[in-house]
Formats: C-alpha cells, sequence, structure tokens
C-alpha cells in the first residue's frame, strides 16, 4: 500500500493526539492485535519483516519518504501508556511477526536508519498491508 491504512477499529486504534485531522493525514494507529486480526482489506495481508527487507532492499531512508508506491509516514505511535511520540519523527509500521507473548516485531524509519525492532504489543503504530 502507498498510505498508512486508515480503518476505524473500536478500542484499537486511534488517530495521533486523538486528533481525527492526524488520521486524515497520516492514517490511524493500531495495536498489534488489530493490525495482525482482520484490519487489512480482503485480498491484502500484514507484511512480515523479510516483506519489508524485500521492498526496501538497500534504500536509504530519505528513499523511503519519498518514494513512489510508498512514502513513508512519519506518523509516529502511542505508548501503551497513552502518550503519543515521535511524530514528525520517525514511521512505525506493525509486521505480522511475534517476537513473544508481549512483543511483536515493527519496522521503525527515521531519517538516520531502518531499524527493526520489538516492542510491546499494546503500543500502537501505523499499518500497511501488502497484496496477498
Amino acid at each position: 500500500m502507498a498510505e498508512n491504512l486508515d480503518v476505524f477499529t473500536p478500542d484499537s486504534s486511534v488517530c495521533y493526539a486523538n486528533n481525527h485531522d492526524n488520521c486524515n493525514t497520516d492514517g490511524r494507529l493500531y495495536t498489534f492485535a488489530s493490525a495482525s486480526g482482520n484490519v487489512c482489506p480482503t485480498g491484502w495481508a500484514l507484511p512480515t519483516v523479510e516483506d519489508f527487507k524485500a521492498a526496501f532492499g538497500t534504500s536509504e531512508p530519505a528513499a523511503l519518504k519519498d518514494a513512489n508506491g510508498f512514502s513513508a509516514l512519519f506518523a509516529g505511535f502511542k505508548y501503551y501508556d497513552g502518550n503519543f511520540a515521535d511524530k514528525g519523527v520517525s514511521a512505525s509500521f506493525w509486521t505480522s511477526d511475534s517476537y513473544d507473548d508481549s512483543r511483536a516485531y515493527l519496522v521503525r524509519i527515521t531519517d538516520s536508519g531502518i531499524a527493526y525492532e520489538h516492542f510491546n504489543k499494546n503500543i500502537f503504530a501505523s499499518v500497511r498491508c501488502i497484496k496477498n
């Protein structure tokens, strides 16, 4: 997908800073349970870490911000404690890969790099889906 997903899911998706204007520009933020559920449209799926690695290859972060067909939006994320962080600083995308019972992998893109990190499944992050 070329845009962050913006599908309302009760109690498991939010707009950054609880401001609906942010959903209009940057898409919604989702918990891992919502992202790995059936939030992607029919025929689409949540990508794995390997899907992201294959798609990004050796791309530089700046190239992903302006990439035709991807355009990483630095939409930030929401901590499980309710605080929002990193809008304009990073893009965080859920993968379908669980790390353990309480953590899953996110792809985080900043101006300085691309990282594949595990985070608490209860934070809220962006979602991009890929064709099945």
